[in-house]
């Protein structure tokens, strides 16, 4: 993946590209007006959006690496909980069948994270926020058949009835 920072007048902002370096899949800080993630945005949740972005749309669990940013199109400055024990990928087959997304492997190595409340970041009015590097599906899926999959994300508000959903991304999971 190939990053780069855009210069702004007061603020920049971090890009992060897919493995061909021409499809933009994650950043941070003000997007410049003529860039936006290349796969697009999910619905608005009280102003805030989550936008998908994975670095190669074909491969195996461990090939496809998913990246998750959080976009505030609100007035105000939106605080949630920002880190991969929050996002709660699916992969919906073509024949509709849902895999639902297990614990994360380094949540092993994390533990306490998952006894407390992940601390809330804020996302700047304005801005796009990713808190994790992309991770691969292996993370999260051990055993899917190969085939084509809608991917998307769940980012469930701890403190309250709703989530955040993502966009939706084909990709075609090999051997």
């Amino acid at each position: 993946m190939s990053y780069m920072t855009a210069p702004r007048s007061r603020k920049s902002c971090d890009l992060y590209f897919d493995d061909t370096g021409e499809r933009l899949i994650h950043a941070r800080g003000v997007l410049p007006p003529d860039m936006d993630l290349a796969d697009g945005w999910g619905k608005s949740l009280h102003g805030l959006r989550c936008g998908l972005g994975v670095s190669t749309k074909e491969g195996t669990l461990d090939e496809v690496k998913v990246a998750v940013t959080i976009r505030n199109d609100g007035e105000e400055d939106g605080r949630l909980p920002l880190g991969s024990l929050y996002f709660k990928p699916r992969l919906i087959g073509k024949n509709g069948a849902v895999f639902k997304a297990g614990d994360i492997k380094h949540a092993k190595l994390n533990a306490h994270a998952l006894k407390k409340p992940f601390p809330k970041q804020s996302v700047d009015s304005g801005e796009v926020e990713t808190r994790d590097s992309p991770r691969p599906l292996s993370d999260w899926f051990s055993e899917i058949p190969p085939g084509e999959y809608q991917l998307l994300v769940v980012h469930p508000d701890p403190d309250g009835d709703m989530s955040l959903v993502s966009n939706r991304v084909t990709i075609m999971v090999t051997k």
